[in-house]
């Protein structure tokens, strides 16, 4: 399993954004979602944002956090699964 890092900086518009991310449910286990997006200023400081309970699915259901990244039974696993 692994993590894929795009560079979305020509894709920023001056103004509010929104980070979007396309899961599918494949039916296979273990499963889940984790977004990170870190923010690198003109004058060389960060911001990291994450996915957390804050997020809400396209529907406007409140994300469920089952256990902090690394805490479930899976542990630190991630997949990314290319689109269709």
């Amino acid at each position: 399993m692994s993590a894929v890092t795009f560079d979305c900086t020509v894709q920023l518009l001056p103004g509010a954004n929104v980070l979007s991310v396309y899961g599918k449910d494949t039916g296979q286990l273990p499963c889940g979602v984790l977004a990170e997006l870190r923010l690198e200023y003109e004058d060389g400081s960060s911001q990291t944002l994450m996915s957390d309970e804050t997020w809400s699915t396209r529907g406007g259901t409140p994300v469920k956090v089952i256990a902090p990244f690394g805490s479930g039974a899976w542990g630190k696993q991630t997949k990314v699964i290319p689109l269709p």
